[in-house]
């Protein structure tokens, strides 16, 4: 296969066709049958037969089913492109390591900048409030570099922005890598790849990592797409042949059926793509068409920087449209908007770029505090912080309609709804019972009732949650969390183990709904075992059962976080005692009541 060097035309013309996936991915994600179901960050096997199955059963939702699973890759494009712009770019300017870190700080932090004013602005204007310090800290998190690094820190506030994370460590890695393949060529980049695997399928396999913090956010999963546009920059011989071809192809439909190949489909796709493009293209002719991603392509790093938050209006309309048709003209709009807006933003990114380029920091001892501090705050992080609860303890009941979710929201710290998966319509519902899902209140419609979601707690007993809808459920509930700019504000309660431990791994909180002596006619000294070796299995944020459960609960688990439900309905003195007497043991977290105005206690 020919091979010839990539232009800056050619690195922009790419960078419009990695922009644009990524941007039809992060709108359709939410928009169609498969509603997240691909596999980014973490294998889930089922994911590539709903893939076909939805085009079997959604044909009109082609192309929005398309860009839902597949869109994500264009990330790869840029960890080639950034891998091989920076080779380029050292091979006829070498820099010293402290100067290169400066100029790529000056080129990252006016994006996190620009990205922490249109999450404020967003968050005034669509949800009525100002950010507050939690946000706050994910945003310094950011700005440090290390969100990828603590658990569910990742894609808070803003998602798309784990990027800038993965590629800062990319950063610091460059010179050695570069030093490494420009020396030794070939051999130095598959020894890269190599150990970059190595720790990447130890974490898959063996679970190392924090519940959480995912590999495939951090530099181990993606160095080899990097290490590829090094190699590709610094190569004198044809880098392409048909074979490495053929086995990409390989690579990439193995990994998305098994997960011992899923490693793999990163770099397979970053190859692909390439060779595609340079066999489909010629060097210097350009087109309208070309002219047009070029375009796209120079705005990249900005609209990757404000799209974010700029996709809800559209994406809510979307879904409640629940039309093919209404999704593509909707996402042409959000294409168009997001350029507009980000032609703007550009003039505050290249002023910004030109104020921190005067900053002096090219010295050691200036770069070591910044250093210092960074290690200073990774290490404070706790790998699992605990849940920041409300001030009252007492929360709202069955909260299975919009009218009680407008009104108690406005009285209540927290609210508990019940609700019901769909696997076949993969929607969640409002509802305690199956009968319930005929009055078509989806969870999504059910958080636009309540007032500040951001600044509420919500426990949501999902009824027919298990291993294998987990995955789903999770990535609902956590667009949901973005959509409302909600910060680990909000609890899964089951009974299942398994499916919790899946809920968990997506970074959400849960309850283990325990057992009941009664209800499961055990013997109280079996109950005590089994409920330890659960939570030994689970390591749970909370366990929950009714008010009858209350001494045993805090008698034989006073370490735990206890969540109480079924407290005495009837409003009466005596049993707002009764509540209280739960509501002032230390263990005891959060307090269900039916009552409707909370109680002090």
């Amino acid at each position: 296969m020919e091979y010839r060097k990539l232009s800056k035309d050619d690195t922009s013309i790419l960078k419009g066709i990695g922009i644009l996936c990524i941007i039809m991915h992060n709108f359709l994600h939410w928009a169609n049958p498969l509603n997240g179901k691909e596999n980014e960050f973490w294998f889930i096997p089922e994911n590539i037969f709903s893939f076909f199955n939805a085009f079997k059963d959604y044909p009109a939702d082609s192309f929005n089913i398309f860009f839902s699973y597949l869109g994500h890759f264009g990330v790869q494009i840029f960890i080639f492109i950034s891998g091989y712009g920076l080779a380029m770019s050292m091979i006829n300017n070498h820099k010293k390591y402290f100067q290169f870190i400066k100029d790529r700080l000056i080129k990252l932090y006016p994006l996190i900048i620009i990205a922490f004013v249109f999450h404020f602005m967003f968050t005034i204007i669509a949800n009525y409030h100002v950010l507050e310090w939690k946000d706050f800290r994910s945003f310094i998190y950011k700005f440090l570099f290390i969100h990828t690094l603590i658990p569910n820190e990742g894609m808070s506030q803003n998602g798309p922005l784990w990027f800038l994370g993965l590629i800062f460590q990319l950063y610091l890695l460059f010179p050695l890598i570069f030093k490494l393949i420009h020396k030794y060529g070939f051999k130095a980049f598959v020894i890269i790849c190599t150990v970059s695997y190595a720790i990447t399928y130890s974490c898959i396999y063996t679970h190392i990592l924090p519940e959480g913090i995912f590999i495939m956010q951090n530099f181990p999963g993606h160095l080899p797409e990097f290490a590829l546009g090094i190699y590709i920059a610094t190569s004198r011989n044809k880098c392409f042949n048909w074979i490495a071809f053929i086995l990409a192809i390989i690579a990439f439909c193995a990994g998305n059926f098994y997960k011992a190949a899923y490693p793999l489909t990163f770099l397979s796709i970053t190859y692909i793509t390439i060779c595609i493009y340079t066999m489909a293209t010629k060097r210097g002719h350009i087109n309208a068409f070309s002219k047009a991603l070029m375009f796209v392509g120079n705005l990249s790093m900005v609209i990757f920087a404000t799209h974010s938050q700029l996709r809800w209006p559209f994406v809510s309309i979307t879904i409640s449209a629940n039309n093919p048709w209404y999704t593509l003209m909707l996402l042409a709009f959000f294409i168009i908007f997001a350029i507009i807006i980000s032609l703007a933003a550009k003039v505050i990114y290249q002023w910004l770029v030109e104020k921190f380029s005067k900053v002096r920091l090219t010295k050691k001892r200036n770069i070591i505090p910044i250093i210092c501090t960074i290690a200073f705050v990774s290490t404070s992080c706790n790998n699992h912080t605990p849940f920041n609860y409300p001030e009252s303890k007492v929360w709202a009941h069955k909260v299975n309609d919009t009218t009680s979710a407008l009104e108690k929201s406005k009285k209540f710290a927290g609210l508990e709804l019940d609700a019901i998966y769909s696997d076949y319509q993969n929607k969640i519902f409002v509802g305690h019972d199956i009968e319930d899902t005929a009055n078509n209140l989806q969870i999504e419609d059910w958080f636009n009732y309540v007032e500040n979601p951001s600044q509420k707690g919500f426990w949501i007993d999902i009824k027919n949650l298990n291993r294998q809808n987990a995955e789903p459920i999770s990535n609902k509930l956590l667009g949901i969390m973005d959509k409302h700019n909600m910060t680990d504000n909000l609890f899964v309660e089951s009974p299942d183990v398994d499916a919790l431990k899946a809920i968990k791994h997506y970074g959400l909180r849960v309850i283990l709904w325990t057992e009941n002596p009664v209800w499961d006619d055990i013997d109280t000294a079996t109950w005590i075992e089994r409920t330890k070796e659960r939570i030994n299995d689970l390591s749970p944020d909370a366990i929950s059962n009714n008010a009858d459960m209350y001494e045993l609960l805090t008698e034989n688990f006073p370490e735990q976080n206890i969540h109480i439900w079924q407290t005495p309905a009837k409003l009466n003195d005596e049993n707002i005692e009764i509540t209280r007497k739960i509501c002032r043991n230390k263990s005891v977290k959060v307090v269900l009541v039916d009552y409707d105005e909370p109680i002090d206690y």
